[in-house]
């Protein structure tokens, strides 16, 4: 039986190395965000067979309600027909993978994002790993019925710090490691100011790269020299190789082209053109934020106050 009152917080992500690459078996590192996705399963006091979804997002505005028949979780109707559709989906997948028993009582799931949608940090990721959690079902499975991707932002979803993630023989494998390197500090994440498909970019890679086992070996020993730096200067080095290398094999410019006079090293993360980039400088905080303000970006975090 599917309990009808449960509790859950999934961690948002970023992936710091191995975009792209991933998918096809290179090794990859990820951290976990502090800010993510919180989502509480209670009893609805409505009419019989009614699985009532409640959205809302980090202002505390409801962004989506949806209404769902229990029996057979189909999209009965809402807010917005386009999310209710997909959610419908993602509940079909998971009744596709395992056969669920849901209480006589009506139910209300409320989920709350506490990072701003448009940051790319991981609604649908933490939505399926919250999916898994409540239901009983692998959330791997379930992404690649749902969303498909490499699945390091559902391992993300549920670690409690930085992982490397590789799939081996086509199954993740997900291991801790420390990565929170003494120069923390100098380390900034930057939002380049729109949302960009992670679908749409995995769809150019497959159409635009022929992948060899020597550039899956290429990245993953980026990834390491990204674990091994053990200080600014070489870390910035490793974020240069990195972004040439995926550049050259993507055929797309490289983030540093865009702001050729910043003090310091940028590195594209996750689909490259949107979301966040990692910028790493010696300078101190004010002077990266202004750099950036003046280029009409107005967020900069920290690295010690996004990462978990």
């Amino acid at each position: 039986m599917i309990p009808e009152k449960f509790q859950y917080q999934a961690h948002g992500k970023l992936l710091l190395t191995g975009e792209y690459f991933v998918l096809d078996g290179a090794l990859a590192l990820a951290v976990p965000t502090k800010k993510g996705q919180i989502f509480n399963v209670n009893p609805f006091h409505a009419e019989p067979d009614i699985l009532f979804w409640e959205s809302i997002n980090e202002k505390g505005e409801i962004w989506f309600e949806g209404w769902f028949s229990l029996s057979n979780l189909q999209w009965i109707e809402g807010s917005n027909e386009q999310v209710g559709r997909q959610l419908e989906s993602l509940l079909q997948a998971a009744l596709a993978i395992k056969s669920l028993k849901f209480p006589e009582q009506s139910i209300i799931v409320q989920t709350r994002v506490t990072f701003p949608l448009e940051w790319g940090l991981g609604s649908s990721s933490t939505m399926i790993s919250f999916l898994g959690k409540w239901l009983g079902i692998d959330p791997y499975k379930l992404l690649q019925k749902g969303f498909g991707g490499s699945g390091y932002d559902v391992a993300c979803a549920e670690s409690e710090g930085a992982i490397i993630y590789q799939l081996t023989d086509e199954k993740p494998v997900s291991k801790r490691v420390d990565f929170y390197p003494d120069f923390h500090q100098n380390l900034y994440f930057v939002h380049l100011g729109k949302k960009q498909s992670s679908r749409e970019g995995i769809r150019r890679y497959r159409k635009m790269t022929v992948v060899s086992p020597e550039a899956l070996r290429k990245v993953s020993g980026l990834t390491q020299q990204f674990l091994n730096a053990r200080n600014l200067p070489d870390f910035q080095e490793v974020m240069k190789k990195h972004e040439t290398f995926i550049g050259q094999q993507l055929s797309l410019p490289v983030i540093q082209e865009s702001f050729p006079n910043f003090p310091g090293q940028l590195k594209s993360l996750g689909a490259w053109g949107g979301d966040f980039m990692l910028a790493a400088s010696d300078r101190p905080f004010e002077e990266i934020a202004n750099y950036f303000q003046a280029h009409g970006l107005n967020v900069v975090v920290p690295y010690k106050e996004m990462i978990l």
